[in-house]
């Protein structure tokens, strides 16, 4: 099929109800430059038969039957067997509002030369009951202003972030296929959040995006579709997993320090969500969990355990926890706002013994610390000492005066490349991250 300019990708389970409708308003396009790839995910109620009468009546059409592996198995498929410029995901129970959807797409990724477009959408709910009971996503979906052309992906996923304007649902963009390609991007085998880790990894990646507050979608929402299903172990555990794929792409260097800090908001937000949903589990789906692999649970028990490191994530400074040993005594030299940060965490959290606060201005801090000279530190007993700075050379002059104070240099601890919360992450926990899990493995961490 020559000069195909979208390709549309469409995950089918089990929606022979509205498949036609969703079909019916691809015809309805007035740019034919298009294929629909649709691919079958097992379905039952006669879906794979009316895809077939589709396809058998139009070329464009085509269909691909898989065993159930859920919507992003299906959606890397369909992008294997793409060859359209664009790339564009619908859920097989919506379907496209305005006849000039597709090309206002094309036309939008062509003139700005985009690697992602967004757009808006339109709820249907399938009926009144339905309305008053999810009637609390609507503004889940709209966004609060048109934020129009960035240079830079991750440049509009921060502002998305700052603004709480981050929606990940995948029928909100268009992607150039070739970027795609470019960066090896796929789905994760999840039935729960595969979109989310799509969309974010995406945007993080991205160069050209332009968001344009127009709505080209209608997302129906009724008994059947997953966002209305009831909340069970396996989706917590896909949220699980999920959030997991999000701090991995941390690891990546060229992301700017406003992007980092926007990714790890974005998780805390979610952490929040993801945990909270747990709790609201009834005690037989909690106990799902002792079900899990060995090397699975961990890695959810490690998630459940996490809660004081995401409190902490919320800082701009994280206390180096991994610079201690439990109960250790130490003072903190520098009080100011690394300092000041790094008291309040370390006397929150009681991991070690914060027993005296030092500075060259000594001074009273507000809750009226004491903040005590330098020379004090003959007169204290503690075990270690902290350099709440993170500027190397500053740091290094302090260490040379205590040393000639008198003081063991082996009781010195400084690490500023980690202070900063992204700056742990990048190079510490990453870097560590195979020791970190280890007693992660049993019922009890330190985390």
């Amino acid at each position: 099929m020559p000069d195909i300019r979208i390709s549309i990708i469409i995950p089918v389970y089990n929606s022979a109800p509205y498949l036609r409708e969703c079909l019916d308003s691809i015809l309805r396009q007035d740019m034919g430059a298009y294929e629909v790839i649709c691919v079958d995910d097992a379905s039952t109620d006669g879906s794979l038969e009316i895809l077939s009468s589709y396809a058998a009546r139009d070329a464009r059409f085509r269909v691909i039957s898989q065993s159930h592996g859920g919507p992003g198995t299906a959606r890397n498929r369909g992008i294997r067997e793409a060859q359209g410029k664009y790339v564009y995901f619908m859920d097989s129970d919506d379907y496209l509002i305005a006849k000039d959807a597709l090309s206002f797409m094309a036309g939008a990724m062509e003139t700005d030369s985009l690697d992602i477009l967004y757009f808006g959408t339109e709820l249907l709910f399938e009926n009144e009951k339905m309305r008053e009971l999810r009637s609390m996503e609507i503004p889940w979906f709209h966004r609060s202003r048109e934020y129009g052309f960035y240079e830079k992906g991750q440049e509009l996923f921060r502002d998305f972030i700052h603004h709480l304007d981050f929606v990940c649902n995948v029928w909100l963009q268009c992607v150039r296929r070739k970027f795609l390609e470019e960066n090896h991007i796929e789905y994760p085998a999840l039935r729960e959040c595969e979109d989310e880790v799509y969309t974010v990894q995406t945007m993080l990646s991205a160069g050209r995006v332009r968001h344009v507050d127009r709505a080209l979608y209608m997302r129906r929402v009724h008994p059947g579709s997953i966002m209305t299903d009831v909340f069970r172990f396996k989706n917590f555990h896909d949220g699980t997993v999920s959030w997991r794929r999000m701090l991995e792409l941390l690891q990546e260097d060229d992301f700017s320090p406003a992007a980092r800090e926007a990714v790890l908001t974005h998780l805390v937000r979610r952490y929040k969500e993801i945990r909270r949903q747990y709790e609201d589990l009834p005690p037989e789906e909690q106990a799902e969990l002792s079900a899990l692999p060995e090397e699975e649970k961990a890695c959810v028990r490690m998630f459940l355990h996490l809660s004081p490191c995401v409190q902490k994530m919320e800082a701009s400074f994280l206390f180096p926890y991994h610079l201690f040993h439990p109960h250790e005594r130490v003072v903190l030299y520098g009080a100011g706002s690394v300092g000041r940060e790094f008291y309040a965490q370390a006397s929150r959290m009681g991991y070690v013994d914060i027993v005296g606060l030092v500075d060259r201005k000594a001074s009273e801090m507000k809750g009226g610390l004491r903040v005590q000279p330098v020379r004090e530190l003959l007169n204290m007993e503690y075990d270690s000492i902290l350099i709440a700075v993170r500027d190397r050379a500053v740091a290094d002059g302090i260490m040379h005066t205590l040393e000639d104070m008198g003081i063991d240099r082996k009781r010195i601890r400084w690490d500023g490349e980690s202070y900063l919360v992204q700056d742990f992450y990048r190079n510490f926990y990453f870097k560590c991250l195979g020791r970190l899990q280890a007693p992660l493995s049993g019922e009890k961490s330190d985390l």
